[in-house]
């Protein structure tokens, strides 16, 4: 076991180890400039800068048992405690990560805690913040410098600039990226969305064996992180990015209308007509009640349209609780606004 504290390593001999020889072992574990500037696997030109750029906005994550955190001592980080990579957003200790990551299964009453690894250091996480909307999570170490990365908040860019997966080891690969879309659904159930859920991602279909991994395109900019299966988009979180920032919490809309989108269902249960192929129709108005009713189909919120580009939960996001809305919806056939005040 080995004392570590999120300002460094213990001086002299902890638990048989020297701090050189923790600082050796931990090695492995942390991408060398080498490493950095010539990623494996790959000599295309422009990526030995590319890899340069992000790879230090990369951070490991480990975790641990309880029980294995005696006194304040860690164990050493292994293979088999890698969870995958956080993103820095900040250059003070703010990381953001796929959720899924802190979601993986444990048995009754077993806890873990979690700590990243930055420049031969260990950094205990001392706050997270989710977003459930976005499925992901903010965490902030305490005591580091880090390299804060760069994002492409407009996503109009994906499919115009080449797009690569890059790790915190310093793998790198190329990878198409198209238009964001809904996973897809075997059962009619699986079409209904809520409007408390950013559910498209990027190659949904996609299933990446690390979570975290930063998706950039040849300018430097990252458009999103990898999940297990596809890519969150980084527009998704840029609304609670600037809250945690600025509130040190995240206040999303919690609406919780159930629709369809249009766009999306299948031939046989809505006329692919042009009106059919925008706006979102209600299934369960939820809170909304007074407002919306089942079966109405929402067209624009505040003239903005909803369609296969943008999804009434996508539009919806961007506001900040307290905000109201002018929704143009048909209800029965029949063209009507009403002011919808975001709870």
């Amino acid at each position: 076991m080995l004392g570590i504290t999120a300002l460094g390593f213990a001086a002299g001999y902890v638990g048989g180890l020297s701090g050189q020889q923790y600082i050796n072992y931990l090695q492995q574990f942390v991408p060398s400039q080498e490493q950095i500037q010539k990623p494996r696997g790959s000599h295309a030109l422009g990526l030995s800068e590319l890899i340069a750029h992000t790879a230090p906005s990369m951070v490991p994550l480990y975790r641990l048992e309880n029980k294995d955190n005696v006194d304040g001592l860690y164990p050493l980080p292994t293979k088999d405690s890698y969870i995958g990579d956080a993103i820095a957003v900040t250059s003070d200790g703010w990381l953001v990560a796929p959720s899924s990551l802190f979601a993986l299964t444990a048995k009754k009453d077993q806890k873990f805690q979690y700590y990243a690894i930055h420049r031969q250091t260990v950094y205990p996480i001392s706050q997270t913040i989710a977003d459930t909307a976005a499925s992901v999570s903010f965490l902030k170490i305490d005591g580091a410098s880090l390299q804060a990365a760069s994002f492409a908040w407009d996503q109009s860019i994906i499919g115009l600039a080449s797009t690569y997966s890059i790790s915190s080891n310093g793998d790198v690969s190329p990878l198409y990226i198209g238009q964001p879309h809904y996973a897809p659904a075997v059962a009619f159930e699986q079409y209904v969305l809520q409007t408390n859920t950013l559910a498209k991602r990027f190659n949904p279909d996609t299933v990446f064996a690390v979570s975290g991994n930063a998706m950039v395109i040849d300018n430097g900019d990252i458009v999103g992180i990898a999940d297990r299966n596809g890519v969150i988009p980084a527009d998704h979180f840029r609304t609670s990015l600037e809250q945690v920032l600025t509130e040190r919490s995240i206040k999303r809309i919690a609406l919780k209308i159930s629709y369809y989108d249009n766009a999306w269902m299948p031939h046989t249960q809505i006329s692919k007509s042009a009106l059919s192929m925008t706006g979102a129709t209600i299934v369960d108005p939820g809170t909304a009640s007074a407002e919306l009713k089942k079966g109405d189909v929402v067209i624009h919120v505040n003239n903005e349209n909803i369609d296969i580009n943008r999804s009434f939960s996508d539009i919806i996001s961007q506001y900040k609780p307290g905000t109201t809305v002018r929704l143009g919806i048909t209800r029965e056939g029949k063209s009507m606004d009403v002011s919808l005040a975001l709870k």
